[in-house]
Protein backbone atom coordinates (compact mmCIF):
# COMPACT_ATOMS: atom_id res chain seq x y z
CA UNK A 1 0.00 0.00 0.00
CA UNK A 2 1.07 3.55 -0.68
CA UNK A 3 0.74 6.11 2.10
CA UNK A 4 0.26 9.85 1.52
CA UNK A 5 0.58 12.78 3.93
CA UNK A 6 -2.16 15.41 3.80
CA UNK A 7 -1.15 18.42 5.90
CA UNK A 8 -3.97 20.92 6.30
CA UNK A 9 -5.45 23.70 8.38
CA UNK A 10 -9.11 24.41 9.21
CA UNK A 11 -9.66 28.16 8.83
CA UNK A 12 -12.06 30.27 10.90
CA UNK A 13 -14.13 31.15 7.82
CA UNK A 14 -15.03 27.49 7.34
CA UNK A 15 -12.60 26.83 4.50
CA UNK A 16 -9.59 24.55 4.45
CA UNK A 17 -5.97 25.16 3.50
CA UNK A 18 -3.83 22.22 2.40
CA UNK A 19 -0.20 21.84 1.36
CA UNK A 20 0.14 20.64 -2.23
CA UNK A 21 3.50 19.89 -3.85
CA UNK A 22 4.76 20.00 -7.40
CA UNK A 23 6.80 16.97 -8.41
CA UNK A 24 10.17 17.39 -10.12
CA UNK A 25 10.68 16.29 -13.72
CA UNK A 26 13.69 14.21 -12.63
CA UNK A 27 15.10 13.10 -9.30
CA UNK A 28 18.84 13.13 -8.63
CA UNK A 29 19.18 11.43 -5.25
CA UNK A 30 17.24 8.99 -3.09
CA UNK A 31 17.80 7.27 0.24
CA UNK A 32 17.58 3.52 0.79
CA UNK A 33 15.91 1.98 3.84
CA UNK A 34 19.33 1.24 5.34
CA UNK A 35 20.19 4.95 5.41
CA UNK A 36 22.57 4.84 2.46
CA UNK A 37 21.47 6.22 -0.88
CA UNK A 38 22.07 6.64 -4.57
CA UNK A 39 22.72 9.59 -6.88
CA UNK A 40 21.83 9.86 -10.57
CA UNK A 41 24.12 12.16 -12.50
CA UNK A 42 21.60 12.40 -15.36
CA UNK A 43 18.56 12.24 -13.12
CA UNK A 44 15.90 9.57 -13.16
CA UNK A 45 12.35 10.01 -14.45
CA UNK A 46 9.67 10.24 -11.78
CA UNK A 47 6.07 8.99 -11.88
CA UNK A 48 3.78 11.97 -12.35
CA UNK A 49 6.73 14.19 -13.27
CA UNK A 50 5.90 17.89 -13.21
CA UNK A 51 2.44 17.33 -11.74
CA UNK A 52 0.75 18.25 -8.50
CA UNK A 53 1.07 15.71 -5.68
CA UNK A 54 0.98 14.92 -1.99
CA UNK A 55 4.16 13.46 -0.47
CA UNK A 56 3.90 9.70 -0.24
CA UNK A 57 5.29 6.29 -1.07
CA UNK A 58 5.21 2.60 -0.22
CA UNK A 59 4.62 1.46 3.34
CA UNK A 60 7.34 -0.65 4.91
CA UNK A 61 6.72 -4.06 6.44
CA UNK A 62 4.52 -3.82 9.56
CA UNK A 63 4.34 0.00 9.25
CA UNK A 64 1.02 1.67 10.06
CA UNK A 65 -0.56 4.10 7.64
CA UNK A 66 -0.02 7.09 9.93
CA UNK A 67 3.60 6.24 10.68
CA UNK A 68 4.36 5.52 7.02
CA UNK A 69 2.79 8.75 5.81
CA UNK A 70 4.75 10.78 8.39
CA UNK A 71 7.98 9.04 7.34
CA UNK A 72 7.31 9.69 3.65
CA UNK A 73 6.62 13.34 4.42
CA UNK A 74 9.90 13.65 6.33
CA UNK A 75 11.89 11.95 3.56
CA UNK A 76 10.38 14.27 0.94
CA UNK A 77 10.64 17.52 2.91
CA UNK A 78 13.06 17.13 5.86
CA UNK A 79 10.49 18.97 7.99
CA UNK A 80 9.00 17.53 11.14
CA UNK A 81 7.69 16.24 13.30
CA UNK A 82 4.13 16.49 12.04
CA UNK A 83 1.24 16.96 14.46
CA UNK A 84 0.36 13.76 16.31
CA UNK A 85 -2.85 11.72 16.34
CA UNK A 86 -3.53 11.96 12.61
CA UNK A 87 -6.70 10.42 11.27
CA UNK A 88 -6.25 7.92 8.49
CA UNK A 89 -8.31 6.65 5.59
CA UNK A 90 -7.50 3.85 3.16
CA UNK A 91 -8.93 2.92 -0.21
CA UNK A 92 -8.66 -0.85 -0.26
CA UNK A 93 -5.12 -2.19 -0.35
CA UNK A 94 -3.96 0.32 -2.96
CA UNK A 95 -3.38 3.52 -1.01
CA UNK A 96 -4.32 5.55 2.01
CA UNK A 97 -3.74 8.93 3.62
CA UNK A 98 -2.98 10.35 7.02
CA UNK A 99 -4.49 13.76 7.77
CA UNK A 100 -2.23 16.00 9.84
CA UNK A 101 -3.93 19.13 11.13
CA UNK A 102 -1.82 22.22 11.80
CA UNK A 103 -2.67 25.76 12.85
CA UNK A 104 -2.82 28.28 9.96
CA UNK A 105 0.39 30.05 11.01
CA UNK A 106 2.17 26.69 11.24
CA UNK A 107 1.08 25.85 7.70
CA UNK A 108 2.61 29.11 6.48
CA UNK A 109 5.76 28.39 8.50
CA UNK A 110 6.11 24.93 6.94
CA UNK A 111 5.60 26.23 3.41
CA UNK A 112 8.06 29.09 3.92
CA UNK A 113 10.74 26.86 5.42
CA UNK A 114 10.50 24.27 2.66
CA UNK A 115 10.68 26.92 -0.04
CA UNK A 116 13.59 28.86 1.47
CA UNK A 117 15.58 26.00 2.98
CA UNK A 118 14.80 22.34 2.34
CA UNK A 119 13.75 22.39 -1.32
CA UNK A 120 16.26 25.12 -2.13
CA UNK A 121 19.10 23.01 -0.75
CA UNK A 122 17.77 19.96 -2.58
CA UNK A 123 17.92 21.91 -5.84
CA UNK A 124 21.51 22.94 -5.09
CA UNK A 125 22.42 19.32 -4.33
CA UNK A 126 20.88 18.23 -7.64
CA UNK A 127 22.93 20.87 -9.45
CA UNK A 128 26.06 19.57 -7.72
CA UNK A 129 25.30 16.04 -8.86
CA UNK A 130 24.68 17.15 -12.45
CA UNK A 131 27.98 19.06 -12.39
CA UNK A 132 29.68 15.92 -10.99
CA UNK A 133 30.79 17.83 -7.90
CA UNK A 134 28.75 15.47 -5.72
CA UNK A 135 29.44 11.82 -6.47
CA UNK A 136 28.20 10.01 -3.36
CA UNK A 137 24.93 10.22 -1.46
CA UNK A 138 26.74 10.86 1.82
CA UNK A 139 28.10 14.13 0.41
CA UNK A 140 24.59 15.61 0.19
CA UNK A 141 23.97 15.90 3.92
CA UNK A 142 27.55 17.00 4.50
CA UNK A 143 27.11 19.94 2.11
CA UNK A 144 23.37 20.58 2.27
CA UNK A 145 22.15 19.59 5.76
CA UNK A 146 18.62 20.94 5.26
CA UNK A 147 18.06 18.93 2.08
CA UNK A 148 15.41 16.19 2.17
CA UNK A 149 16.51 12.56 1.90
CA UNK A 150 14.78 12.18 -1.48
CA UNK A 151 14.76 14.49 -4.47
CA UNK A 152 11.25 14.25 -5.84
CA UNK A 153 9.55 17.52 -4.77
CA UNK A 154 10.12 20.70 -6.79
CA UNK A 155 7.99 23.18 -4.85
CA UNK A 156 5.13 23.50 -2.37
CA UNK A 157 2.10 25.77 -2.11
CA UNK A 158 -0.80 26.42 0.24
CA UNK A 159 -4.06 25.74 -1.57
CA UNK A 160 -7.46 26.88 -0.41
CA UNK A 161 -9.37 23.65 -0.90
CA UNK A 162 -12.71 25.27 -1.70
CA UNK A 163 -11.27 27.83 -4.14
CA UNK A 164 -9.24 25.16 -5.98
CA UNK A 165 -11.99 22.55 -5.93
CA UNK A 166 -13.06 23.01 -9.60
CA UNK A 167 -9.45 22.25 -10.59
CA UNK A 168 -9.18 19.31 -8.18
CA UNK A 169 -12.42 17.82 -9.50
CA UNK A 170 -10.73 17.28 -12.86
CA UNK A 171 -8.41 14.81 -11.11
CA UNK A 172 -11.38 12.47 -10.61
CA UNK A 173 -10.83 11.21 -14.16
CA UNK A 174 -8.47 8.18 -13.95
CA UNK A 175 -6.83 9.42 -17.16
CA UNK A 176 -5.52 12.42 -15.21
CA UNK A 177 -3.15 10.17 -13.27
CA UNK A 178 -4.20 12.09 -10.14
CA UNK A 179 -7.41 10.33 -9.15
CA UNK A 180 -6.02 9.06 -5.82
CA UNK A 181 -5.16 12.63 -4.83
CA UNK A 182 -8.73 13.61 -5.73
CA UNK A 183 -10.10 10.94 -3.40
CA UNK A 184 -7.77 11.97 -0.59
CA UNK A 185 -8.72 15.64 -0.84
CA UNK A 186 -12.42 14.83 -1.32
CA UNK A 187 -12.30 12.89 1.94
CA UNK A 188 -10.63 15.87 3.63
CA UNK A 189 -13.28 18.24 2.31
CA UNK A 190 -16.33 16.11 3.09
CA UNK A 191 -15.38 13.93 6.05
CA UNK A 192 -12.03 14.48 7.74
CA UNK A 193 -12.09 18.26 8.07
CA UNK A 194 -15.71 18.59 9.31
CA UNK A 195 -15.30 15.68 11.73
CA UNK A 196 -12.07 17.02 13.20
CA UNK A 197 -13.49 20.52 13.67
CA UNK A 198 -16.73 19.38 15.30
Amino acid sequence: MKAYACVYSALSDGTTSVLVCKKREKGYFFRHENGDGVVYVNGTALPGAGGDCLPGGWLRHHESLGVGAAREWLEATNYGPLPQNARTQSWGAAYGAAYFRAEPNRLEEICGHLTAESLHQAALAAQGIKARKIKKYSEIKANFPESPANNDIESIEIWNLEERWPEIQKWHDPASGLNWYYNILKHLKEVARPTMVA
